[in-house]
């Protein structure tokens, strides 16, 4: 429906915003070692949020080791979101971000 929208031209009625994720259906696979609650630091993870609701590019920019990196890759692949919304049309657009992880089981997103 996305790409037909935009063949076509239409002008969605909603103001300008940024992709919005929703759910979280993109939880990361960790590993064995996530889970023995002794990792702590930071991966930084680019991802292209495209216009026809597609995920784009996914790559690291600040990597952690571990295999946590490649988890948080299959995660945000997996986002089902709405596109940003620019002057009225679906745009494609391209975050970073900051996932932090200390000593436990449960990281938190800035």
């Amino acid at each position: 429906m996305l790409h037909e929208g935009r063949q076509k031209s239409y002008r969605v009625p909603v103001k300008d915003r940024l992709p919005q994720v929703l759910g979280d259906f993109g939880r990361p696979a960790y590993t064995l070692e996530f889970y023995s609650g002794k990792v702590s630091g930071s991966a930084a993870v680019s991802i292209e949020y495209r216009a026809d609701g597609s995920v784009g590019e996914v790559k690291i920019v600040k990597s952690l080791g571990l295999g946590i990196d490649e988890g948080l890759m299959r995660g945000f692949r997996k986002s089902v979101f709405l596109p940003a919304v620019e002057n009225r049309a679906f745009v494609t657009s391209r975050y970073t971000i900051t996932v932090e992880f200390h000593a436990g089981p449960f990281p938190s997103r800035r």
